[in-house]
């Protein structure tokens, strides 16, 4: 924690120091079963809190009702798409991350490749801009490097097998080689009608802006899509503020854009709202 908390500390005391007096279309779901349309519904629309409600849906259903197949399949993606996202995101680890994860472990034989992406996902780090560098390593695996490019190279193979795969896949080449896999098109093709691998492609590399738009147009709940729009905002010298505002707002804990919104405001020498985002941040993660 030592070095988040020296991040935080040193833009608190910069603020103190300064101190002066083509759109993702959503088609619809194959209805198989009351429940399973519902949760597919949801884990459709492909955002961060649309996958946390799947899961919150799944979890308020009947015993009887959870052991559907289609049920169980779609509650299993949730969960996986789940807790990748939370570590793309730089999302800090609650409560609810253990119900996740028990979803997920539970369900795994009914999604192609769970056991091979769960690894995956156990071994991603922690997106350092959320929980500080040192509390990033200490959550990473020894070796997590190897593990990440032992799994992409086996879904290289693998990744028609479904969306969960295509979406891992795509997250652990950006991840590792900073840079979209050479199979992009043909991802985005085989799986157009997945706003999550949509949403995984706009944002592996550069934003693509227009995409993350159409994202936010369809589905305004997709915050983490206004988060990666001021990113690219400040990458071009512009003000994020606003994105990183929205993205904060609507996922509470997402320190990482509450900590990017504390950089903009400290550029902007707006000193006083960089001291309110340094310490909004302090609170999630002390």
């Amino acid at each position: 924690m030592v070095s988040r908390i020296l991040i935080v500390a040193s833009i608190l005391l910069g603020c103190a120091g300064c101190v002066t007096p083509a759109p993702v279309s959503v088609s619809p779901v194959t209805r198989k079963s009351a429940p399973a349309d519902d949760l597919s519904s949801l884990v459709h629309d492909g955002c961060y809190l649309c996958l946390s409600d799947a899961l919150t849906t799944y979890a308020r259903l009947p015993p009887a009702e959870r052991s559907i197949g289609d049920v169980t399949a779609t509650a299993e993606r949730a969960a996986l798409l789940l807790l990748i996202r939370r570590k793309e995101l730089g999302i800090p680890d609650d409560d609810a991350v253990a119900g996740v994860r028990s979803v997920a472990m539970s369900n795994a034989a009914a999604v192609p490749d769970a056991e091979l992406v769960l690894r995956a996902i156990d071994a991603f780090p922690l997106n350092a801009r959320g929980v500080g560098e040192e509390a990033a390593a200490q959550g990473a695996r020894r070796d997590y490097v190897g593990t990440l490019r032992e799994s992409a190279h086996v879904l290289a193979d693998r990744w028609r097998n479904g969306e969960v795969s295509a979406y891992v896949y795509l997250s652990l080449v950006c991840w590792l080689d900073n840079r979209a896999p050479d199979e992009l098109d043909a991802i985005v093709t085989r799986y157009a009608r997945s706003t999550a691998i949509q949403y995984r492609a706009a944002t592996c590399g550069a934003a693509d802006e227009p995409s993350l738009r159409a994202l936010l147009i369809a589905n305004p709940r997709f915050h983490e899509a206004d988060y990666f729009l001021g990113l690219s905002a400040v990458n071009a010298d512009s003000d994020g503020s606003a994105h990183f505002a929205r993205a904060w707002q609507g996922i509470s804990s997402f320190t990482a854009a509450r900590i990017a919104a504390a950089e903009q405001a400290l550029t902007n020498e707006d000193f006083e709202e960089c001291r309110h985002a340094a310490l909004d941040v302090l609170r999630v993660v002390p």
